[in-house]
């Protein structure tokens, strides 16, 4: 799949005389726009999981705490998460 931003398209083909104005994208403008880089939701959540259990993996931090888990630890899973993308 390939995502682009909307946002940088401009409205160019099928006239609306009830909008008063173009209605949709022309084809070379999407085969020609920016591919947009994102990670699919399902992945982050998993992520977000990952990060969530660190508290319990982590016998050393009290579990009575709001914040448990390490920075380094944070962001070991999501380096992992955006390796595993950019190798797709």
């Amino acid at each position: 799949m390939n995502l682009i931003d909307r946002d940088e398209l401009e409205l160019d083909t099928e006239w609306s005389d009830y909008y008063d104005g173009f209605t949709s994208y022309s084809q070379s403008q999407i085969n020609g726009a920016v591919e947009v880089q994102a990670i699919p939701l399902d992945k982050v959540k998993k992520a977000r999981e990952e990060i969530r259990k660190l508290d319990d993996i982590n016998p050393d931090y009290p579990m009575d705490r709001t914040i448990h888990v390490s920075r380094n630890e944070v962001l070991e899973i999501l380096d992992k998460l955006i390796e595993s993308e950019e190798n797709e």
